[in-house]
């Protein structure tokens, strides 16, 4: 696999290049760049099967680089010093990413994902999602769920509730009349979900405050969602959740 590696300081490439020339042996370091002009011409040049990106570089940015080109045949990893804001932008667009100092089992792991990652349509989209989030930076807009067949982006309002299933959770959105089957754990997605609007009422849900009907105040307490849908209220949920819907923008 062709690498090129764009970063403005000179010795995190080197030692880049050396943890790749170790660790990761079919690996072969082509190029490397301090900005993002050489970075273009770098791609543009050598054609790379994968680039290491730093986001912050003189003059721009890595997504800046992206940017020259109109389709994009090639995977990025991005390497960060982003704070954990950022980093849950990462995992929200379900895009690979470093954190500095390198740590050499997280590149050798995202250096293998990179080899069987061929989509690049998919790619693409999972990038400017990345890139929105980054830019807009208060919260979450859209979320990335790997279903059976991949990976479905969806905006954070149509969800209405998501139902964990063992080691799967069940999606109910707005706009469809059939649940969503997740491929991931509730406890997963809930930690990659930053908005207000999300709230966990009970262990084995999550849901839209915007899309609450009705509280009803039996036993412990219940939500009748608009889709018709009633889920538990803890009891040691009820008074955050209250306090959540007294405060609904």
């Amino acid at each position: 696999m062709n690498v090129i590696i764009v970063d403005d300081e000179k010795r995190s490439r080197n030692v880049l290049a050396s943890y790749l020339e170790q660790y990761c042996p079919d690996v072969e370091v082509i190029a490397q760049a301090g900005n993002v002009q050489d970075a273009v011409n770098a791609i543009q040049i050598h054609r790379p099967q994968l680039i290491f990106l730093d986001i912050q570089l003189p003059g721009g940015n890595g997504f800046d680089i992206l940017d020259f080109f109109e389709t994009t045949d090639f995977q990025v990893i991005f390497v960060t010093a982003f704070n954990d804001f950022a980093i849950k932008a990462f995992k929200v667009s379900a895009i690979d990413y470093l954190t500095k100092p390198i740590v050499i089992k997280e590149l050798v792991k995202a250096v293998d994902k990179a080899r069987k990652m061929r989509n690049f349509e998919l790619y693409s989209s999972q990038v400017s999602h990345l890139k929105s989030f980054l830019n807009e930076g208060d919260q979450v807009k859209k979320i990335a769920l790997p279903d059976i067949n991949g990976l479905r982006f969806f905006n954070i309002n149509e969800i209405s509730y998501i139902e964990a299933d063992g080691s799967y959770s069940i999606l109910k959105s707005v706009d469809f009349e059939e649940p969503i089957m997740i491929t991931k754990k509730l406890l997963d997605i809930e930690e990659n979900i930053v908005h207000p609007h999300i709230f966990r009422p009970h262990r084995s849900f999550l849901i839209n405050l915007l899309q609450v009907q009705r509280y009803k105040k039996n036993e412990g307490g219940s939500i009748d969602m608009n889709c018709g849908r009633n889920i538990p209220l803890s009891r040691y949920k009820k008074n955050e959740f209250l306090e959540k819907i007294k405060n609904l923008n």
